[in-house]
């Protein structure tokens, strides 16, 4: 199924919001867009997946789920899925390892790819908690481009990290979403 036109605009805006150098990535090819409806084949009932490593020229795709009127889903799974490129393909072993010390990650089980923490606050989100570091690096860089404010307050450490090795120094403003006024008498 081919993207309908807000929807594109989502992902340029949310690609083009990155810091410049992560404009382009290596190996992603393709974006794909599954048929209204239709559950992922293997992941079921899920918003999108990136497949970064099984190709020379991978792709990303997104199902209808990744998809609201206001954007907000649509351009946060947009800088989601495409930093899980540069986790696989782009970022150094020193600076994986860095962000697992940052958010205590281990490998728990007999699987490197079955991970835990101890730690419960410093993340942007839950899913970035529950999962690996990974996810929790696509998590907080879709919240360090697009709501700073919330990456600041939940995961400081996180956050200047980001900008000194991940952002080379760019950060991001943001209007804050409540504002009052205050009288002095």
């Amino acid at each position: 199924m081919d993207f309908k036109p807000p929807e594109l605009l989502f992902m340029v805006e949310a690609w083009t919001l990155m810091p410049e150098h992560m404009h382009n990535v290596a190996g992603l090819k393709y974006v794909t867009r599954r048929q209204q409806g239709l559950n992922h084949p293997y992941y079921g009932a899920t918003t999108a997946v990136s497949w970064p490593e099984n190709r020379d020229e991978s792709y990303q795709e997104y199902m209808d789920y990744s998809f609201n009127q206001d954007g907000y889903t649509s351009r946060h799974l947009f800088v989601h899925e495409k930093s899980h490129f540069f986790w696989a393909r782009h970022w150094s072993t020193k600076l994986k390892e860095d962000w697992e010390a940052a958010g205590e990650w281990q490998t728990a089980g007999q699987y490197s790819e079955d991970w835990m923490t101890p730690e419960t606050v410093e993340f942007s989100s839950d899913y970035g908690a529950s999962n690996n570091p990974d996810e929790d690096m696509a998590e907080c860089l879709s919240a360090y481009v697009l709501h700073p404010l919330r990456l600041q307050a939940r995961a400081p450490k996180k956050h200047a990290y980001l900008r000194d090795h991940v952002a080379n120094g760019v950060q991001y403003l943001e209007e804050p979403a409540v504002t009052f006024p205050v009288e002095n008498s």
